[in-house]
């Protein structure tokens, strides 16, 4: 969930899949831990074929148009590419590459709603990143992310008074005592069991819980995404790192009504097409 370049030396050669250009580029990355984009149509096999024997020259235009247009070119252009596959979000190098944007990231914007809060619980906050954006609005706020195990043991190095990482709800709400807010930004889906994952979390008994990126659907829907590797993690200024992996994971739709009715003892404060907001009602509140 929402997720050290593994060891490797960016200048080493192209055995990983992978390299990198100097400092002086943008990531083209502009979402949070959680990706998302379907994959290309079936064409894009015999393209990538046709390139492969001219993957220098490419490289180049590639490098050249990234260089002008910065924003999403970077990933449309490595889809042509001869990609490898790795599966699930567990992977080291999906781990590695959420860690170090996450590291080099520094968020900017406004978050109101986090103000006077106290103590968060983020489910599949990835490496921190929210709590990072946080931290601008409520300095002393304690943040409890919640995460698989991988990305936990890589997370921990990043860890402060203020911040921590675990594996499960239960540590995550025995660290932080009292909980002002349950936050998730685009992770429940990706979860085995999306509604009963909703309902473990609204057990917990936070006065507030807030919801960002859902994937609802009328009928249910199961898929397996795939995004090229370096679109995963937050955007992060410095250097830009190339990589011809893909990445697949599976994620599960839900019906708004099912997810609200998962809120037992909640009602709905305000809501949009992919996000919502719930508090406690009084006569069951902590």
């Amino acid at each position: 969930m929402h997720r050290s370049d593994g060891g490797r030396d960016p200048r080493s050669p192209s055995t990983s899949g992978s390299f990198e250009v100097g400092a002086a580029q943008t990531s083209a990355v502009d979402r949070f831990s959680w990706p998302g984009r379907r994959a290309s149509n079936p064409a894009g096999k015999e393209a990538r074929r046709g390139v492969s024997a001219h993957c220098p020259a490419f490289l180049c235009i590639a490098l050249f148009a990234v260089v002008r247009h910065p924003s999403g070119m970077l990933a449309r252009i490595l889809r042509l590419l001869p990609t490898s596959t790795i599966e699930g979000y567990e992977h080291p190098d999906l781990v590695s590459e959420i860690y170090a944007k996450t590291v080099a990231a520094e968020p900017t914007g406004e978050w109101p709603e986090i103000r006077n809060t106290e103590t968060v619980l983020d489910f599949g906050g990835a490496c921190g990143i929210h709590y990072k954006l946080a931290r601008r609005e409520a300095p002393l706020v304690r943040w409890a992310v919640v995460e698989t195990p991988a990305m936990v043991r890589q997370a921990a190095q990043l860890e402060t008074d203020h911040l921590r990482f675990f594996e499960t709800i239960e540590a995550a709400a025995s660290w932080l005592g009292t909980i002002d807010l349950i936050h998730s930004n685009g992770a429940v889906q990706y979860t085995p069991n999306p509604i009963e994952m909703v309902r473990q979390l609204a057990g917990v008994g936070a006065p507030r819980m807030q919801w960002k990126r859902l994937f609802f659907s009328d009928q249910p829907l199961a898929e397996r995404q795939r995004s090229m590797l370096i679109e995963n993690g937050p955007r992060a200024m410095g250097r830009v790192r190339f990589s011809t992996k893909a990445v697949t994971y599976d994620r599960k739709s839900f019906s708004r009504s099912e997810f609200e009715a998962a809120h037992v003892g909640y009602r709905v404060e305000s809501s949009g097409s992919d996000w919502s907001d719930f508090v406690r009602e009084p006569s069951t509140a902590c």
